[in-house]
């Protein structure tokens, strides 16, 4: 009996053995699955696995394994998104960040170059946005291949920032002297004309430099100080650099002070409208006038146009200029029209403003609460935003001009004329920029152009204002050869609607014109003080 339980207890001994070795074998990839969660769980997801054991333990060891291939993937993707500039392929500002303490050390000194590009957005707006994309990488590539040519691998970083803008550090460079050289390469370098497609483009680029440890050890400071100074190259004119000085702090904090008194002003209602006439060159009468806008600072005074109009550009506070500057020209100038003057008030609208769609919504209704009469009002556009954008601009004034609103290009000649593009659109008056006209009567190479501007917009039948006129010489030049008005500080500079409407009454700019032949037999009146 006892034999015979002995060996029952063997035997039962035995097939226990066997299904716990049978469950581990089955059951074996279960502990290396689980081990490797709870890797991933903490954030290792370089852990090895491979998976073991039998059916459907396998099959869900197989499928994990799937599942880590792409989790590494997806990560690598995101990574590349979140640290990468998709459009140069290059580092961008965040990675920047991360990366550049290791380079910038007190000892071994470094050098930050802050690149601002010149001249970029204009090819954006004549080549299109896959153009500028485009360039963005050439350049990338191009400043790229400069460091690594330097033997500066490893000890350099170079990052986008911001739409136009560059970051490079070269580590163990803290003299004036190699920094210089090292930007004016990157000037050379991006000198060089770039293939978009069919067409070539150029570009400037204005670097600004700050040297650790002279000035600055961290990451942000040089960051901040390279930036002013690369405003100080820009201001000195395209393919420059600047180095950091001690009182760029000083007009950082102005500009910031003034920035913050616009926007100001702006609010407050503290901006004036000046008018400018624009005088027939047939007979001195004043036809138009145009309106722009002046700020007279409580502490600095008046604050000239050219700096405040910039700095609102910059900014974005250049529509709620305009939107003033039309409110209350189309009150003032309205009330001299209803008083009897034959006036065309014309205000100028910025590049946002026509790419807005409350544009041609916002017009009409400044014109409909002033009680203005539309065909009276004339709104200029700068050829810089007419010629690359000819179908925004056509589609967009089309309405307004269907209300009898006028339009005129403004600064014809400034750089990006294009005579079959011009001939499309829907201009009313063409103003030839200053700098056709100022001197013309001296320079033949003027005269010539300005001639042959003039009788283009006679023959599509465009009314041509001359701007810059200086000198009854250059006045006279332009009315003989068919330039319908003039506007300029030989007849008065902008005024205040009380001075303007003096100038209003008869004769009193007429009186200083004289006839004098015009030389395809007619007569016409010129200036002559």
């Amino acid at each position: 009996m006892w034999q015979f339980l002995a060996s029952a207890a063997l035997a039962l001994g035995a097939l226990v053995v066997a299904l716990l070795a049978a469950v581990r074998h089955l059951t074996k990839g279960l502990s290396a699955l689980a081990k490797t969660a709870q890797e991933i769980a903490g954030g290792n997801l370089d852990v090895q696995f491979r998976a073991t054991g039998l059916g459907e333990v396998r099959g869900l060891g197989l499928a994990f394994e799937q599942m880590l291939t792409h989790l590494r993937a997806s990560t690598r993707r995101i990574r590349q998104l979140a640290f990468y500039d998709t459009v140069s392929r290059i580092p961008n500002r965040e990675k920047m960040r991360i990366d550049a303490p290791a380079l910038i050390d007190a000892e071994e000194g470094a050098a930050l170059f802050f690149l601002d590009l010149d001249g970029f957005k204009s090819i954006n707006d004549t080549f299109g946005h896959k153009a500028g994309d485009e360039l963005l990488r050439m350049v990338a590539e191009r400043l790229s291949n400069l460091l690594t040519s330097k033997g500066a691998a490893g000890k350099c970083l170079l990052a986008r920032v911001g739409g136009d803008e560059f970051v490079a550090i070269i580590a163990g460079m803290k003299t004036v002297a190699a920094a210089s050289l090292s930007a004016r390469e990157m000037i050379e370098t991006l000198q060089v004309s770039f293939k978009l497609q069919s067409n070539h483009a150029t570009i400037g680029v204005s670097i600004g430099i700050a040297i650790c440890p002279t000035h600055g050890t961290t990451y942000d400071d040089l960051l901040i100080r390279a930036d002013l100074a690369m405003y100080v190259a820009k201001s000195s004119g395209r393919n420059t650099c600047a180095f950091f000085t001690p009182d760029l702090a000083e007009i950082a904090r102005a500009r910031h002070a003034l920035e913050t008194d616009l926007a100001l002003a702006i609010r407050n209602d503290e901006l004036v409208v000046h008018y400018q006439p624009k005088v027939s060159c047939r007979d001195g009468r004043i036809l138009g006038v145009e309106a722009l806008a002046r700020w007279h600072h409580p502490k600095e005074g008046d604050i000239p146009p050219a700096r405040f109009i910039k700095i609102a550009e910059e900014i974005g506070l250049i529509m709620e200029i305009d939107r003033f500057v039309l409110r209350r020209a189309l009150a003032e100038i309205g009330g001299l029209i209803r008083a009897g003057s034959n006036l065309v008030l014309a205000v100028n609208v910025a590049a946002t403003e026509i790419e807005d769609p409350l544009f041609i919504r916002d017009i009409i209704t400044a014109v409909r609460e002033a009680d203005f009469p539309p065909p009276k009002l004339e709104i200029e556009i700068t050829e810089s935003v007419a010629m690359p954008n000819p179908d925004v601009v056509r589609e967009r004034i089309s309405l307004l001009r269907q209300l009898g609103i006028r339009f005129a290009m403004d600064d014809f000649g400034a750089g990006y004329s294009n005579l079959s593009t011009m001939a499309r659109l829907p201009f009313d008056a063409v103003k030839l920029d200053r700098t056709l006209v100022t001197g013309v009567a001296d320079d033949r190479e003027k005269q010539t152009i300005l001639r042959l501007a003039l009788g283009l917009a006679d023959e599509l039948g465009f009314e041509t204002v001359v701007e810059g006129v200086e000198t009854a010489e250059d006045l006279q030049f332009a009315a003989e050869n068919g330039a319908t008005m003039a506007q300029a500080y030989l007849f008065s500079r902008p005024l205040p609607l009380e001075e303007f409407a003096v100038l209003l009454q008869p004769r009193r700019l007429a009186s200083a014109f004289e006839v004098v032949p015009r030389r395809d037999g007619a007569e016409r009146k010129t200036m002559i003080r």
